[in-house]
């Protein structure tokens, strides 16, 4: 299905709105500032698969400024994306945090799901494909992190990419819908090709990776502090890993996981010693936590803390009696 939109064959009272209107009609709700002295000026030609929430368009206009706010995200239903490709100037974008200034030759990502601020200062064409989220997420990984980045669209990858969509473009109504389709698939296909081989993901896929797996140890960790036999291969085991990325996952914090595991332990009785109101006797907290030699449990809590368990009750239980002695006087 083909959309034509000329606001200037519209009075310029009502430009402004009917613009409004065809942009949140074509892609999703959005908030429009323009300049009150300039008349606003755009065509918008957008093509839409009968069969699909895809939809390829290009949209021409004066300087203007497009932004989407959490009452606009309320009506909306479905997330989408919306890969832009600015043709005659700049585009400025800002969304999560990342400011961006894209250049012609290079291409943004929006999300529809978070706040964000887009336009451009001088007359423009920019030329968009949005998807829905979910037909990005059942191809790669990670798919929320490519968002708040500029891609080449002047070479390799990219540039095919371009060509597709301004071949595409070009050429929509000569296509029998089937083609289309498999035209459609196939631009989705090669913008996923190119998120899965930028650095700048794969670096952050794998932090975040890392991080995941990290937080998944500690808490197995945390729930098995009194099993005195747990070994980095009961810990591996239970959270799904191998032994040797076990030890990968604390290279980088320059740490063993059995001493990551005796800090958290000497940690969780420390909490408990400092707390005055606890008389739990200490030979049962060490035990509790899975040391079964007292002795060796006394020289790892002094060497860690400064200071023996045994003393550093009674430190604490004093400072306790002589405050609440204070408070009685």
């Amino acid at each position: 299905m083909r959309t034509l939109i000329d606001t200037r064959k519209i009075s310029q009272r009502n430009q402004l709105e009917y613009w409004n209107y065809a942009v949140c009609d074509t892609y999703f709700q959005l908030g429009l500032k323009v300049d009150a002295q300039v008349p606003v000026n755009g065509v918008l030609l957008a093509w839409k698969l009968s069969d699909s929430a895809v939809s390829l368009s290009s949209l021409e206009s004066s300087p203007t400024c497009y932004f989407r706010n959490r009452a606009h995200m309320a009506s909306s239903d479905e997330p989408y994306y919306l890969i832009t490709i600015p043709c005659l100037t700049g585009i400025y974008f800002e969304q999560d945090g990342q400011h961006i200034d894209c250049q012609p030759g290079h291409f943004i990502v929006e999300r529809s799901d978070l706040p964000y601020r887009f336009g451009y200062r001088n007359f423009n064409k920019v030329m968009v494909l949005k998807i829905p989220e979910k037909m990005v997420h059942n191809r790669i990984r990670g798919h929320l992190r490519y968002a708040g980045l500029s891609f080449s669209s002047s070479s390799g990858l990219g540039r095919i990419f371009f060509e597709k969509i301004r071949s595409i473009h070009t050429e929509f109504n000569c296509i029998d819908a089937a083609s289309k389709s498999l035209l459609i698939e196939q631009l989705i296909d090669t913008f996923c090709l190119i998120v899965q081989n930028d650095e700048r993901i794969l670096g952050s896929e794998e932090s975040s990776l890392t991080a995941f797996h990290l937080a998944k140890v500690e808490k197995f960790m945390d729930q098995h502090l009194s099993d005195p036999e747990l070994t980095p291969e009961k810990i591996a085991k239970g959270c799904g890993i191998s032994v040797r990325y076990l030890y990968k996952l604390f290279s980088s914090r320059n740490i063993s996981p059995i001493r990551r595991l005796y800090e958290k332990r000497l940690e969780s009785i420390h909490r408990k010693l400092v707390d005055w109101r606890s008389s739990i006797p200490i030979g049962e907290l060490a035990y509790a936590h899975g040391f079964n030699e007292q002795a060796h449990f006394s020289r790892m809590f002094k060497t860690k803390f400064g200071v023996s368990p045994t003393e550093l009750r009674k430190n604490n239980r004093n400072i306790a009696n002589q405050s609440i002695k204070t408070e009685i006087e």
